[in-house]
């Protein structure tokens, strides 16, 4: 999946090379760190007990 997006964009980001020099550079950069925003959505595991098994998963309701 992810490798079918990327040949769809690939042909995009080299084309913003004609609108700037910098453009392929920023959607490049801009990428891990929207990565990296959307993992404060995760949810914290810190100091809690982690699921065992498939009913564990269930009995905590998360989706």
């Amino acid at each position: 999946m992810c490798a079918r997006a990327g040949g769809v964009i690939a042909p995009i980001i080299y084309l913003l090379r004609n609108i700037s020099r910098h453009a392929p550079m920023v959607v490049f950069g801009l990428c891990p760190l929207i990565g990296a925003a959307l993992t404060m959505f995760l949810p914290e595991t810190a100091h809690k007990p982690l699921p065992d098994t498939i009913e564990d998963v269930e009995r905590t309701g998360v989706r």
